[in-house]
């Protein structure tokens, strides 16, 4: 069960920085359009 739930943490961190630098990109992007 730990080992499922680490996983599970696992993959989760990995989808939030995915989000995290997405949304790092459409900011800067954001920044020279307004810029």
């Amino acid at each position: 069960m730990g080992t499922k739930l680490e996983s599970l943490l696992s993959s989760l961190g990995d989808f939030f920085n995915y989000v995290l630098m997405i949304v790092d990109l459409s900011l800067d992007g954001h920044a020279i359009l307004h810029g």
